[in-house]
């Protein structure tokens, strides 16, 4: 029988400590540097479930531009783009833009799941890289992005030795996980590598091509249940966006992303309207009041009335899937209200070609 040997050499390790140890200096090293250099929660660098945008919205977004000047018939054709979240997704329709519009011209949608602000800078990047020319930018927003992302709110200091005097392991540890910025910064991190890698497809013409009037399918139903209802209410709340607070810290932020965009539109001869999207009366009612004029103010202050049409209350309860996402019925109503209104304004650049 051989005998049971107890212990274990370590001099089995000493080429892979060699080699393991200056890494993981190294790597704290850095992480402290980075901590140091942006502090624990730098602008736009915070993990949030909420607030990336899906690679495969990005994707879909970049295969109808890359296919867009083909489907037009050629460069410098006129067209309609609408932009927002997953509510403009599902109230925007593309026909009813085309048939009833100002003009005729063919729309399309580059929209992603979410209400912030910055995403729909981010969502429309595609088009605005290629410098391509819309007639016409449609901009679907509502009161409650103010909100700002949906992000984890840092703690007020990261010292994790004083929640302990206190026995508050729970804090501690909490306070312990902002110290990893590589962690922390994962969302951001990933999402920079493939913008990078989006910008390479485009520039090797690489890129899939889709038809560009069709945006993504969110497969809702007609209606939801009353128990969806319940958890979407509850979401609202628990993501700050009925605290008026909440608002007062993210307002500016989110207004100055809207206002980019407005611009970088502006610059490349684009008329601009933002539409204030169809919500039911019980989203408007819970939403400060305060926010929905603020919106408007700041907008007409920098670039006049002519550049808002509000739809908030245009559509009834009853053409609702939920409290923010119209019906098909709704998408019907809410479309022709907007063509119509876009026909009934004074400034006629939608037919306009570059």
């Amino acid at each position: 029988m051989l005998p049971l040997r107890m212990g274990f050499d370590l001099r089995r390790l000493r080429g892979v400590l060699s080699i393991a140890a200056p890494l993981a200096f190294f790597l704290v090293a850095a992480n402290l540097l980075v901590l140091a250099w942006l502090g624990p929660a730098p602008e736009e660098r915070i993990t949030d479930d909420w607030h990336v945008i899906p690679w495969s919205d990005l994707e879909h977004a970049e295969s109808q531009i890359a296919n867009l000047e083909s489907a037009l018939g050629g460069p410098g054709k006129p067209f309609i783009v609408y932009i927002g979240g997953s509510t403009a997704n599902q109230a925007f329709d593309a026909a009813i833009l085309q048939q009833f519009g100002p003009c005729h011209v063919p729309a399309m949608g580059l929209c992603t799941i979410g209400t912030g602000m910055s995403r729909m800078r981010e969502i429309a990047e595609p088009l605005l890289r290629r410098r391509l020319h819309a007639s016409l930018a449609l901009l679907g927003v509502h009161a409650l992005s103010l909100s700002g992302a949906f992000g984890q709110e840092p703690p007020n200091s990261i010292n994790f030795i004083a929640p302990l005097a206190h026995g508050d392991w729970r804090e501690s540890a909490r306070r312990l996980r902002w110290w990893n910025s590589f962690s922390i910064n994962q969302a951001y991190t990933e999402h920079l590598a493939l913008m990078g890698l989006i910008d390479a497809r485009d520039w090797l013409n690489m890129s899939p091509k889709i038809v560009p009037w069709s945006p993504p399918d969110l497969h809702l139903p007609e209606r939801q249940p009353a128990v969806y209802l319940r958890g979407q209410m509850e979401g609202f709340r628990l993501r700050g966006s009925l605290d008026p607070q909440r608002y007062l810290l993210h307002r500016d932020t989110e207004v100055a992303a809207l206002e980019e965009l407005i611009s970088r539109f502006r610059d490349l001869g684009t008329e601009v309207i933002v539409v204030i999207m169809p919500e039911t009366a019980a989203l408007r009612s819970v939403v400060p009041p305060e926010e929905e004029q603020f919106l408007i103010d700041s907008l007409t202050k920098r670039f006049g009335s002519d550049a808002l049409l509000n739809f908030r209350d245009a559509v009834p309860d009853e053409m609702f899937i939920d409290y923010a996402h119209v019906s098909s019925a709704g998408r019907a109503k809410f479309s022709l209200q907007l063509a119509q209104a876009l026909r009934h304004r004074k400034s006629a650049t939608t037919c306009r070609a570059d």
